[in-house]
């Protein structure tokens, strides 16, 4: 009866889990990636993943600066053409190429998609990923029973979860937050600038309370690092993100390089969104800066949004939380992550460990070695010594020569005297290798 309780339960949940799916995500080149097969093929490819464009960019064929990384949308059958010179701004690129239409597989389940297949973006040197897979509020379609994915971006053990949440991850229900999701549509060049956001009524940096006109946007996007802050909003509040002895500089890719100490957490801004509700969302320092003891300078992953008035917090932020994305009901639920940032950290300090194990163990390897060998070369020079010894001793009851036995039994001698039997059998101690000293020692006793 229990077998059969058992069985119905494990029947139970599979039916209830046969539209979730998990996905694990690589980590590579400080980007997360996620599997997807494009059309036909029978291999997955891997693709940098983001959670906020509204459209999937791919390398065109054409593209001359894409390498050999690109769809060749034109030898495939099951790509569609739809329109031709279209555009999408991102992060200050513009990518322009022809709109497409083909499936997407994702773990089990297949959608239908457009993409952009680019030939060419603005502010860059060269493109060498594969593509941008996005999956947002505003192009999930997985025909699944419940439109919900959910990230948790652990730099070992990222993973997407597909058509609901992984509710073990939920230790404690009260710490998940939920805030209500809007969407927007940016007028520019692009054709593709739909975007959602959280929206807040006000802004604690530290301790200062910033009130505007307008409500703060604020959205999450897994394919970029940094904290994007609107650029009116960056130089109005400049001196309470920078403080004057911070001495910042801009880099050509947009973040700052700062001259910093080990007390940088006091002297830069932690960002607290706080909505109608009085429910939170933090950016601390420590999500976007990266601080070398050893070094008296310090990055601000800091940049300038001249785009939008959105406020953007990227993948080191993301790590501190498992965000579900629950599209039916247009929320963002966040819950604090175990898996984020401090994973890194744990794991920065299990290899500083190993490393000192690794280092104590090769030391006393090291250590015992060299202990063997001096007292190796300690024997040595103590038998060369008691060879010498006895072969000056023997020289001198010998009249200082060693004659060779058989050369004397050839001159005459019969070996009939029992000194020549001597000589002979300390001839052939004298004369063998360094192991016979100990009949060396016994011979000489027995002359005493």
């Amino acid at each position: 009866m229990n077998f059969l309780f058992f069985l119905f339960c494990m029947l139970l949940s599979k039916i209830r889990n046969i539209d979730y799916a998990k996905i694990k995500l690589v980590y590579e080149l400080e980007n997360y990636y996620i599997p997807i097969k494009i059309s036909q093929k029978s291999d997955y490819d891997y693709f940098i993943l983001s959670n906020l464009l509204p459209i999937n960019l791919f390398p065109s064929s054409k593209c001359s600066m894409c390498k050999d990384l690109y769809i060749n949308e034109k030898d495939n059958k099951t790509y569609s053409f739809i329109k031709s010179n279209v555009s999408t701004l991102y992060y200050s690129h513009n990518f322009f190429g022809d709109l497409y239409f083909s499936n997407i597989t994702l773990g089990s389940k297949t959608k239908s998609i457009e993409f952009i297949s680019f030939e060419y973006t603005t502010n860059m040197k060269s493109y060498n990923d594969k593509g941008i897979f996005s999956l947002s509020f505003l192009n999930y379609d997985f025909n699944t029973p419940k439109k919900i994915f959910a990230l948790s971006l652990g730099l070992d053990n990222g993973e997407l979860d597909l058509g609901n949440y992984n509710s073990d991850k939920i230790k404690n229900i009260s710490n998940l937050k939920t805030f209500n999701i809007n969407k927007t549509y940016y007028n520019s060049i692009s054709e593709y600038s739909n975007v959602w956001y959280m929206s807040f009524e006000s802004l604690l940096i530290n301790s200062n309370k910033i009130i505007n006109n307008k409500k703060f946007k604020l959205t999450l996007d897994a394919s970029s690092n940094y904290f994007h802050i609107p650029k009116d909003f960056f130089f109005n509040n400049a001196d309470l993100i920078f403080l004057k002895e911070s001495k910042c500089q801009i880099q050509q890719e947009g973040y700052f390089i700062c001259i910093c100490d080990r007390n940088y957490k006091e002297k830069y801004g932690n960002f607290k969104f706080i909505n109608e509700n009085n429910d939170t969302f933090e950016v601390k320092v420590t999500d976007y800066i990266a601080f070398d003891s050893s070094s008296t300078h310090c990055q601000v992953q800091i940049q300038i949004n001249y785009e939008s008035d959105l406020f953007i917090a990227g993948k080191y932020v993301m790590n501190n939380y498992y965000t579900i994305f629950d599209i039916d009901n247009n929320q963002l639920k966040i819950y604090p992550d175990s898996f984020g940032n401090s994973s890194l950290i744990q794991r920065n300090i299990i290899i500083f460990f190993i490393s000192i194990c690794v280092g104590g163990v090769l030391f006393i390897s090291g250590y015992i070695m060299y202990k063997r060998n001096l007292t190796r070369n300690e024997n040595l020079e103590i038998n060369e010594d008691f060879i010498r010894d006895n072969i000056h001793e023997v020289e001198n009851n010998n009249g200082g020569i060693i004659d060779d036995p058989q050369q004397n039994n050839i001159n005459g001698n019969n070996g009939g005297n029992e000194n020549d039997n001597d000589n002979m059998n300390l001839y052939k101690n004298l004369t063998e290798n360094g192991s016979n000293n100990k009949n060396i020692l016994i011979k000489k006793k027995a002359m005493i």
